[in-house]
């Protein structure tokens, strides 16, 4: 019995329309303009300074985001066995974490990203397949490399006994 899957693709372009970006986006930058305009610490003079400082760790941070990308397009072309080309896996990527960027966590990425395999041609259960084994290797990924990562970050940036220390170590659990 094969199931048909009907997609109104009207529906989903006013759903996923870019007038609903505008939001989010504005209130981050009104955000952060409001947190920069009220910290007491900072004045207009020192603005320029902290960007110069700054402008290695925001390279460093855009090269960290392009090549985690890049290696997430790679696992999509893998997990597809080539099946979707590099463009149609770089689409998806981007699109996919876009719409994790802008969408509720509950409806996130996971739903839109079934839909854009959908949309590539991949069949519903393969493309939710897909998603499922990424969201697997994402949270191992999380268990085997966060306690590493916290441990070497205590000395550093919290207390053992901190709130923070115990609630990282609570969330670790119950994500575990």
């Amino acid at each position: 019995m094969k199931i048909e899957h009907q997609i109104d693709h009207k529906k989903v372009a006013q759903t996923l329309h870019i007038n609903k970006v505008w939001i989010p986006l504005l209130l981050g930058i009104g955000m952060l303009a409001y947190l920069l305009t009220t910290d007491p610490e900072l004045k207009p003079d020192q603005l320029p300074r902290i960007w110069e400082a700054k402008i290695g760790y925001v390279i460093l941070a855009i090269a960290t985001v392009i090549i985690r990308d890049i290696m997430y397009i790679y696992r999509i072309r893998i997990l597809t066995k080539a099946s979707l080309s590099w463009l149609s896996c770089f689409y998806i990527i981007i699109l996919w974490e876009f719409s994790s960027a802008v969408t509720p966590s509950a409806v996130g990425g996971t739903l839109i990203a079934t839909f854009l395999f959908l949309k590539e041609g991949i069949s519903f259960s393969k493309a939710l397949a897909y998603v499922m084994v990424t969201a697997i290797f994402d949270n191992l990924f999380f268990i085997c490399m966060a306690p590493l990562s916290f441990w070497f970050a205590t000395d550093n940036l919290v207390t053992p006994a901190s709130s923070v220390h115990i609630g990282f170590w609570i969330s670790y659990t119950l994500i575990t």
